[in-house]
C-alpha cells in the first residue's frame, strides 16, 4: 500500500499543467420538464462517465479544451448524443419517453469506450439496477435472457450463463479479479454485497481475450465507487431499508460520499440478518445467513491525471441447507474478506493518449463448520478451512487512432494467488500460481456501417501443489501457455438496426479441486475425485446477434456455439461413500458442444405500458464418446412481462414459465416445469431528496418446484415458497 500510494503522488507530483476546463448540463424529460436523476452522460472514446445528481445535473470535470461528443442515457428514454465544446455553455438535454434503452456502452467487453458490440451484452444502472437489487448476485440476474442461477441455498447463489458454470464465469469487482473462491465450489459465496453496486455489465461468450482464464462462457462485472471517480461538489449519500417474509430478512445500507474540486472521500456499510427460508414444504433448515461489510475510499483528479484507492472489509456466516437435517447438527460457512484496489487514469499526450493502472488484493479465510448440539451445548469442528491471499495488476495503453485503424489498447496483466486448505477434512491440497498475460485489441472501421475488430492474448500459468495434512508429500507442479484470440464484426445498416458477429478462441485452467480432490466435501454434501491427468479446457466459439430498434419497439436475437476441447463435467457416478454417506461425483474431460440462443422483445403500447418477452435455451453434449449430454444444462425458459410506469409511480407483473429438463446427464436427476408468477410496485416522491418505496411479490401463488440448477436438490429439498418484501430508500 505504501508503495502504491508513493506511485501515486509521484504521479501527481510530476503532472504538467494543461489548459482544462467542464462540461456541465442538466437532463430533463422533454413532456413533463422534470429532471431526471440517474441519468448518465459518457464522453465518447473515453472510460469517463458521471450521473445527473437529484436535480438532473452533472458536472465533467478536467476536460482539456477542445470539441467532444457526449451520449446521455436515462432509462426509459431515448439515447442522445451531442457534440459540445471545452469552454463551453451549460447544457440543458432533453430525452424522450421511449422504450427502455437496452443500447449502452459495456466498458467490461470493450475497454476503449467506443460502445460498438461485437457479442451480446447488457449493463444495469440507476433505476433499473435498484428494482433488481436482492440478496446475491446470482439472484438479480436470474431470468435475464442467457443467465441463470446456481443456487445451494440464498447465499451461495451464483449466475450461470448459457449453460456456462463456476470456474467458466469470472466475475470482476471494477474490472479485477476478487480474490475470493465463490467459483470453485457450490457452497462458496460472492463475497462482496450486491447494495454496493453502482453499475452491473454482463457479457455473454467467450471473453479470454481481455480477462484470461476462466472468461469461457461469460463476465460479470460488479462496478462499485468504493473509489471515487467522477463526483457531484458537496456531501451526497444514500440509505436504504429492507425487509422480507421468506426468511424473516433484515437489512440496511448506507453511503456517504464529501466531494470538492480535486479530492473526494466516500464509505458505505451495510449489515443483512435472515433465518431459515421457508419452502412450500416448510422450513429450509441452514439456509441463514448474516453478514456485515464496510469499505472506504479517495479520490483525487488534477490537471490531465485521475485516480484513488480504498479498503473494504466483509465478515459474513451463512447456513448449508441439509433438507431433512438433524435439527441438532448444523453445517456453517464462516467467511473473512479484507481488500483494498485502486486505480491511476493518465491523459497525456502522445501516440499512448491515455494509460490507466488498476490493482485488487485480498486476504480471504474460510471455514466450513460442523456444529453438533446436545443438551443445548454446541460442539464445533473447523472440517476444511481455506486462506487465500491474491492479487490482480492491469495495464492499459490505450493509443490514437492511425492509418486504417481507429483507437485500441494494449494491455498487461498479472494476477496469482496463494491458498493454503486445511482442516480436520481437508479433501485437496493448497495451490500458489502466477498468472502474468499480454493482450492486444483493435478496432478497424471498414466503412462507415461496417466495424472489425482483432486481438489477441498470450496467458502464462506456473501452479504449484501446497502441502498441507491430507497432502503432505504432494510436489506436483505444471506450467501452461496459451493464446486467446477473438475477431469480430459489427454492421450498422440502419440507425434502427445493428448485426454482431464475433469468433473466439478461449481457455480454461483446472483448478486445485479439479486436479487433486479425494475425499467428502461437507459444505457441498458430496464426495470429489479429481484427475492430474486433466489438460486445459479450449474453446472455439461463435456468437452472432442482431437488434432492431425503434421508437416503440426493441428485438434482439442472439445465437451462439461453442466447441470445448476437453471439458471438464462434475460427473455424477451414481456411487455412494460409505464413510460420509454423500453421492461420489468425479470431475472427467471429454470434448463438448454448447449451443443455444436467446431472444428478447420489448413495446411501448402507450406513454405509460410497456410489455416485454423473452425465451433462451442451451444444447450441452459431450461429442467424444457416447454423445450424452452435459450435466447441469438450464432448462428451456420463457418470460412475459408487462410495466406500467409514470414519473412517481411504477408497477409490474412477469410471468416465468420453466419447461421440464429430461435431457440429463448419467445418474443424474430430472425436474419438472414450473411457472412463477412475480409482482413490482413502486413510488418516487421528494424534491430535495428523492424516496422510494418499493414493495415486491415474488412467487406469489406460493408454487412447489425444484431450479434443475440448484445444487441443494439432490437433498430433496425445495425452492423458496411466497416472498413479500418493502424496500425503502433515499437519495440525497
Amino acid at each position: 500500500m505504501l508503495l502504491l500510494l508513493l506511485f501515486l503522488i509521484g504521479f501527481v507530483s510530476v503532472a504538467q499543467a494543461q489548459t482544462v476546463g467542464s462540461i456541465t448540463g442538466r437532463v430533463i424529460e422533454s413532456s413533463t420538464e422534470l429532471p431526471l436523476p440517474g441519468a448518465t452522460v459518457l464522453l465518447n472514446d473515453t472510460q469517463r462517465g458521471t450521473t445527473a445528481n437529484l436535480d438532473g445535473e452533472f458536472e465533467l470535470t478536467n476536460i482539456p479544451y477542445g470539441s467532444y461528443t457526449i451520449t446521455v442515457r436515462s432509462i426509459g428514454h431515448t439515447t442522445r448524443q451531442i457534440q459540445v465544446s471545452v469552454p463551453g455553455e451549460f447544457l440543458h438535454i432533453e430525452l424522450r419517453r421511449s422504450i427502455i434503452d437496452f443500447d449502452d456502452v459495456v466498458i467490461t467487453s470493450s475497454p476503449t469506450g467506443s460502445g460498438v458490440s461485437y457479442q451480446p451484452d447488457r449493463a444495469f444502472s440507476g433505476e433499473e439496477l435498484n428494482r433488481r437489487r436482492d440478496v446475491t448476485l446470482g439472484q438479480m440476474l436470474d431470468g435475464e435472457p442467457g443467465v441463470s442461477m446456481r443456487s445451494f441455498g440464498p447465499a451461495p447463489a451464483r449466475p450461470v450463463i448459457r449453460g456456462f458454470d463456476g470456474e467458466r464465469i469470472l466475475v470482476l469487482e471494477n474490472g479485477e479479479r476478487m480474490g475470493d473462491i465463490a467459483e470453485s465450489s457450490s457452497d462458496h459465496a460472492t463475497a462482496l454485497d450486491p447494495q454496493a453496486l453502482s453499475r452491473l455489465e454482463v457479457v455473454r461468450g467467450p471473453a479470454s481475450l481481455l480477462y484470461g482464464t476462466s472468461a469461457l462462457g461469460g463476465v460479470i462485472n460488479m462496478i462499485t465507487q468504493d473509489v471515487p471517480s467522477d463526483w457531484q461538489r458537496g456531501l451526497t449519500g444514500n440509505l436504504s431499508l429492507n425487509a422480507s417474509s421468506v426468511n424473516d430478512m433484515y437489512s440496511g445500507f448506507a453511503r456517504i460520499s464529501s466531494g470538492g474540486e480535486h479530492h473526494a472521500f466516500t464509505a458505505r456499510g451495510s449489515y443483512r440478518n435472515a433465518g431459515d427460508l421457508r419452502t412450500p414444504q416448510g422450513r429450509l433448515l441452514g439456509s441463514d445467513l448474516e453478514n456485515i461489510e464496510g469499505s472506504a475510499g479517495y479520490g483525487f483528479r488534477t490537471s490531465g491525471i485521475q485516480g484513488g484507492f480504498s479498503v473494504m472489509g466483509l465478515q459474513s456466516m451463512y447456513g448449508i441447507p441439509e433438507g431433512d437435517a438433524d435439527p441438532d447438527e448444523r453445517i456453517e460457512i464462516r467467511l473473512n474478506r479484507l481488500a483494498t484496489q485502486g486505480n491511476i487514469d493518465i491523459q497525456r499526450e502522445g501516440f499512448f493518449d491515455k494509460i490507466q493502472l488498476k490493482f485488487h488484493a485480498s486476504s480471504f479465510v474460510q471455514d466450513e463448520v460442523e456444529i453438533e448440539f446436545e443438551n443445548g451445548v454446541a460442539d464445533e469442528d473447523i472440517e476444511i478451512s481455506y486462506d487465500q491471499r491474491a492479487f490482480s495488476i492491469s495495464t492499459y495503453f490505450q493509443h490514437q487512432p492511425f492509418s486504417a485503424f481507429d483507437r485500441g489498447v494494449v494491455g498487461f496483466n498479472i494476477n496469482g494467488r496463494v491458498l493454503d486448505v486445511g482442516g480436520d477434512e481437508a479433501y485437496t491440497p493448497g495451490e500458489q500460481f502466477v498468472n502474468p498475460a499480454v493482450f492486444v485489441f483493435q478496432e478497424l472501421p471498414l466503412t462507415e456501417q461496417l466495424r472489425l475488430q482483432l486481438g489477441v492474448r498470450l496467458d502464462y500459468r506456473y501452479l504449484q501443489a501446497r502441502t498441507n495434512d491430507a497432502y503432505p508429500d504432494i510436489s506436483e507442479s505444471r506450467e501452461d501457455f496459451n493464446t486467446a484470440a477473438s475477431a469480430g464484426l459489427n454492421f450498422r445498416p440502419s440507425d434502427r438496426s445493428e448485426i454482431g458477429f464475433q469468433i473466439a478462441r478461449a481457455h480454461r485452467y483446472p483448478t486445485a479441486e479439479e486436479l487433486f480432490a479425494d475425499g467428502a466435501h461437507l459444505g457441498a454434501a458430496t464426495y470429489e475425485i479429481g484427475d492430474a491427468s486433466l489438460k486445459t479446457e479450449t474453446s472455439f466459439g461463435f456468437d452472432t446477434f442482431f437488434r432492431y430498434r425503434m421508437g416503440f419497439l426493441y428485438t434482439e436475437v442472439a445465437a451462439f456455439v461453442n466447441y470445448v476441447d476437453q471439458f471438464i463435467a462434475f460427473q455424477p457416478t451414481g456411487q455412494i461413500d460409505a464413510a460420509s454417506g454423500f453421492p461420489v461425483f468425479q470431475y472427467t474431460a471429454a470434448d463438448a458442444r454448447l449451443m443455444g440462443g436467446e431472444v428478447q422483445v420489448a413495446a411501448r403500447l402507450s406513454q405509460d405500458w410497456i410489455i416485454s418477452a423473452a425465451a433462451d435455451y442451451v444444447h450441452g453434449t459431450q461429442i467424444s464418446g457416447e454423445n450424452e449430454p452435459l450435466p447441469f444444462m438450464p432448462p428451456f425458459r420463457v418470460r412475459l412481462s408487462a410495466e406500467y410506469n409514470t414519473e412517481r409511480f411504477w408497477g409490474s407483473a412477469t410471468i416465468r414459465q420453466t419447461a421440464k429438463q429430461g435431457r440429463v446427464a448419467p445418474e443424474e436427476d430430472t425436474t419438472n416445469g414450473y411457472t412463477l408468477v412475480n409482482i413490482n410496485a413502486g413510488y418516487r416522491f421528494g424534491s430535495q431528496q428523492i424516496h422510494r418505496l418499493v414493495l415486491r411479490g415474488e412467487n406469489i401463488f406460493n408454487v412447489t418446484y425444484r431450479d434443475h440448477l440448484s445444487r441443494v436438490e439432490d437433498r430433496q429439498a425445495f425452492m423458496p415458497g411466497r416472498n413479500i418484501s418493502l424496500v425503502y430508500s433515499m437519495d440525497f
